[in-house]
């Protein structure tokens, strides 16, 4: 994975190489990336999703739009007036 984002950063540059790497190496063995990432004074949360979402092969979406599906069923009240006027 850690080849993948600096691979990533290259392509694009999300972010700074250099920081990137040595971030990496600090933080060889001593836990989770995603954390240490975000934890990152230099990287901004928006940048680390883009640069895990780049280095997948992911497309980036800074909200996911609400189904209305999901919008009509989790709201009780309009369930209950979607059956009463059928």
């Amino acid at each position: 994975m850690k080849n993948l984002l600096i691979q990533a950063a290259k392509r694009t540059g999300l972010v700074n190489v250099e920081q990137l790497t040595s971030l990496l190496d600090q933080n060889a063995g001593q836990g989770r990336l995603d954390e240490a990432l975000l934890n990152c004074p230099y990287f901004t949360e928006d940048v680390v999703l883009k640069l895990f979402a780049e280095s997948l092969g992911w497309e980036y979406f800074p909200e996911i739009p609400r189904s209305p599906f999901l919008r009509n069923s989790s709201n009780p009240f309009r369930r209950r007036m979607l059956s009463t006027t059928s």
